[in-house]
């Protein structure tokens, strides 16, 4: 370590500031450097960034259930980016399930501690059954024979039926334009979506919901002004811009207990 001379401490002292210095010095006076740091460094304390493919993101996922019969989601979960998928497959099932369709993320979801601690507690059914896609990986390593071929028509078959848990996604990405978050924090983002997947449930629901009260006689349909215009059952062709009264009935839409489909996706 070179040792500080008084001589040299007097020339430091007359150096003259070059113009990079002096700009340096007026900008720091302006916007203090350590406070702009501060600022735009944490961009969101609980989200974070992760790898997929060749391609990183920074944001949180959604990880979603969703009922077999109907096609409806049961139930949302929001975590960071960097969470694993299998860590929260507890939180996608209301319990009643009977076979579970999962992809290939959760990968040996049997074998953890928080399903076979929920199955203790009874919050999960221990006769459920667990349909994982397989490792495309491992399907490439297999030999060519009867045993690969047998293999990809189990899995084909196996996507075709977790294929509508896709279903969601594309309404709320496509038609509610919702790909990236706008808000800071997991709490904010976990409401939006609580509400977002709502709504997808109602798009989804729309037809069944319209055809049964259009198929059922005694259904009148009200105006905007209160006024009775006609019976949907025999004038379903000609029925103009109107809104159902619901005033004198319920609509339940039950929850069908059979298959679920557990899914996530990635929010930037």
């Amino acid at each position: 370590m070179k040792q500080t001379s008084f001589a040299s401490l007097e020339y430091a002292g007359k150096k003259r500031k070059t113009r990079r210095e002096k700009f340096l010095g007026e900008m720091d006076r302006v916007v203090p450097w350590p406070a702009l740091i501060a600022l735009i460094e944490p961009r969101d304390p609980q989200m974070h960034q992760a790898k997929q493919g060749d391609q990183w993101h920074f944001g949180m996922k959604a990880h979603i259930g969703v009922d077999a019969d109907s096609g409806l989601v049961h139930s949302v979960h929001a975590t960071a980016a960097n969470e694993i998928d299998v860590a929260h497959t507890h939180e996608l099932l209301h319990g009643q399930e009977v076979r579970v369709h999962a992809d290939a993320g959760y990968t040996g979801v049997d074998n953890r501690d928080e399903i076979a601690q929920a199955q203790d507690e009874g919050g999960i059914r221990k006769d459920v059954q667990w349909f994982v896609a397989t490792k495309r990986g491992m399907i490439k390593t297999m030999p060519e024979g009867p045993l690969k071929e047998r293999t990809v028509l189990v899995e084909r078959k196996k996507t075709q039926i977790r294929v509508l848990v896709e279903h969601p996604f594309h309404v709320i990405k496509n038609l509610f334009s919702y790909k990236k978050v706008s808000d800071r924090g997991l709490h904010k983002n976990g409401a939006r979506l609580y509400a977002q997947f709502a709504l997808v449930n109602l798009v989804l629901a729309k037809r069944t919901l319209l055809n049964d009260q259009c198929h059922d006689i005694g259904a009148s349909w009200v105006r905007r002004d209160g006024r009775i215009a006609m019976n949907c059952a025999s004038n379903r062709a000609r029925r103009p811009p109107m809104r159902p009264d619901l005033s004198h009935r319920e609509i339940t839409m039950p929850l069908e207990i059979g298959d679920c489909w557990i899914r996530r996706c990635s929010l930037p």
